[in-house]
């Protein structure tokens, strides 16, 4: 496996390859992530492994918020999957959270939500 990042200000460029499993070919990443303020833009595209795969057939988009007690995360990926978490850190080891995942079947049958408390002790 080879990993190269270069980092320019906010903004991180990645390169990987790796061909650690003998059953597939080499798989290829390009990736860039970006933040701006309290937000944080990534992108990944990469190759899935198989014969003939190019860079792209695999991707996920990402977009993060992050102030005070408050994160949130929107990601979609080639599958059109997308999921959607927000945490809230309520102090004390407390912190509630909301997940939703909308699958790609537009029938709902792998739609996820689930919302709640989260306790550390």
């Amino acid at each position: 496996k080879i990993v190269v990042a270069y980092g320019m200000g906010d903004t991180t460029f990645t390169l990987t390859s790796d061909d650690a499993d003998d059953n597939a070919d080499t798989i290829t990443k390009i990736g860039v992530s970006t933040k701006i303020d309290a937000i944080t833009f990534s992108y990944t595209a990469a190759s899935n492994g198989t014969a003939g795969s190019d860079v792209g057939d695999d991707w996920d988009a990402k977009v993060s918020y992050s102030a005070g007690a408050l994160s949130a995360s929107y990601s979609l990926d080639e599958d059109d999957i997308g999921k959607l978490v927000v945490d809230y850190d309520l102090g004390g080891g407390a912190t509630a959270f909301a997940s939703m995942k909308a699958g790609a079947k537009n029938d709902g049958s792998d739609d996820f939500s689930a919302f709640g408390v989260n306790f550390k002790f």
